[in-house]
């Protein structure tokens, strides 16, 4: 477009006469104009959300490793409270987001925080690969890997972690609806394996084990495995990034001629069995943490889970307690913030469930997959890395 401007801008010095120029010319000619007299704001922020759009949807990687700046510099927020609407974000070519999110939380949380945050992430959606052979069988170099998967909306999250670290890449295949954070170098590995190691509360722990062991033949590293972490769940973030990673707040808003009911529930589920055993011990601890039943669901299926569910104001008060201790980091917390609103109506005592209903509704049309409207403030208080 800026090409054809100025081409007809340069006509007269050219000798050109203006009705010899394409009808086509002339249309983008004079939407330009039109869009810059009467839009300029909307129609800088209209080409540059088709080009975010573009670039995410075809499943671009983005490598700090390669080039830490541009990583950072691709997702900017409209300042620090303004709002990310219909799944995009806006491209802006500075390091705002790298200041922003990571210099103002170097102090804010005592360290450790994030090594805990990390592991729950890792044993709640991550993978750890360890190649079980050099070559695979098209001969090809094998190596480990440590992967974690990151919702749609929580490309934020995705990259803070990915730039705490200091290592891997965030990518989004084609035709899912999330991105994958994954490390693959050696120096990544060890760092990763040094926040992590003695963090694990879940049998994902053999997995770590392998991967150490992996490195210990290679003569890379010379230290073992710690054993499995044991510190009560309200002492450390680890529970946060377990939530974050397969947590989900609820409210249910019931309304009949027969009754009025508003709920609000919390629910946790994990696979009763995975590659290195059953996660009953861990979902029977936060069952506990919570005061809250533990079941077995799916049963018929063919990956049956472990579900905790939070049904009153004990254990949401237990629950609500913890995370604002440990707050989440991704868009759950938007979603915990919203079903607060409601949650905390049950403390005073008796809830009228009908003057309730419109609150609620309102606030379930608001979470969750239905959440259009993205604020990142607690990015900031974002959890420190050990030092």
């Amino acid at each position: 477009m800026y090409k054809v401007i100025c081409t007809l801008m340069n006509m007269r010095t050219n000798g050109m006469s203006y009705h010899r120029v394409p009808l086509f010319v002339w249309a983008v000619y004079v939407t330009a104009i039109l869009l810059l007299l009467s839009l300029p704001v909307l129609a800088g922020i209209f080409v540059k959300l088709c080009l975010l759009k573009i670039w995410l949807y075809a499943g671009n990687s983005f490598n700090f490793e390669d080039n830490p700046q541009e990583t950072m510099k691709l997702v900017y927020f409209i300042g620090s409270s303004e709002t990310i609407r219909q799944n995009f974000s806006i491209i802006k070519y500075d390091s705002y987001f790298l200041r922003k999110f990571s210099d103002s939380s170097n102090t804010s949380i005592p360290n450790k925080n994030f090594n805990y945050y990390l592991a729950g992430l890792i044993e709640g959606d991550g993978t750890i690969v360890v190649p079980k052979s050099q070559r695979d069988q098209k001969g090809r170099l094998t190596y480990p890997s440590i992967q974690i998967v990151f919702g749609l909306m929580d490309l934020p999250l995705a990259l803070l972690v990915q730039k705490t670290i200091g290592h891997g890449s965030i990518s989004r295949k084609k035709g899912s609806n999330a991105y994958i954070y994954a490390i693959n170098s050696t120096e990544g590995l060890i760092k990763t394996i040094t926040l992590v190691n003695g963090k694990f509360k879940t049998v994902k722990i053999e997995a770590l084990k392998k991967l150490i062991e992996w490195f210990k033949a290679k003569e890379i590293i010379d230290f073992n495995v710690l054993p499995i972490n044991t510190v009560p769940l309200d002492n450390s973030s680890w529970l946060a990034g377990f939530i974050e990673a397969d947590g989900s707040f609820s409210v249910r808003a019931t309304e009949s001629l027969q009754t009025n009911r508003v709920e609000c529930k919390f629910e946790l589920s994990q696979a009763k069995t995975g590659t290195y055993g059953d996660s009953y011990k861990i979902m029977k601890e936060v069952s506990d943490f919570l005061a809250c039943s533990l079941k077995d669901i799916r049963l018929t299926s063919s990956h049956p889970q472990y579900r905790v569910r939070t049904l009153n104001s004990k254990s949401n008060l237990i629950l609500i307690n913890y995370l604002q201790k440990y707050p989440l980091q991704g868009k759950k917390y938007l979603d915990f913030y919203s079903w607060l609103e409601i949650a905390e109506k049950f403390f005073p005592g008796k809830v009228d469930h009908k003057n309730l209903l419109p609150k609620a509704k309102e606030i379930k049309s608001q979470m969750n997959d239905q959440r259009k409207v993205f604020t990142w403030d607690h990015l900031n208080n974002f959890y420190n890395i050990e030092k």
